[in-house]
């Protein structure tokens, strides 16, 4: 498999957030500084990096529509490089 990279510079107070092993996690971060694109960018890190097969990763708020006017651009633009699949219909990615 080809190395692929992403187009992501972690701002240093998501550093630590990046590198760490627990399953969950909480940030506590100002408006507007960044939450949801490292959120978005960890999730696919993850994605990437799991051994497991058919393995289902997913960013939650509160409402659908939330979720989409806030973080499905940020993940199409992370991953339309190297997605198989992208479901707009849906808002499923498939790597």
């Amino acid at each position: 498999m080809s190395a692929l990279t992403l187009d992501y510079i972690p701002r240093s107070q998501f550093v630590d957030f990046h590198n760490r092993h627990q399953r969950f996690a909480l940030m506590v971060v100002h408006r507007r500084g960044g939450k949801t694109v490292a959120a978005v960018n960890d999730l696919i890190l993850k994605a990437l990096r799991t051994k497991k097969k058919n393995a289902r990763f997913f960013y939650i708020a509160p409402f659908y529509s939330q979720a989409k006017s806030i973080a499905w651009q940020y993940l199409t633009d992370a991953t339309r490089s190297f997605a198989t699949d992208i479901r707009q219909s849906e808002l499923s990615v498939e790597l």
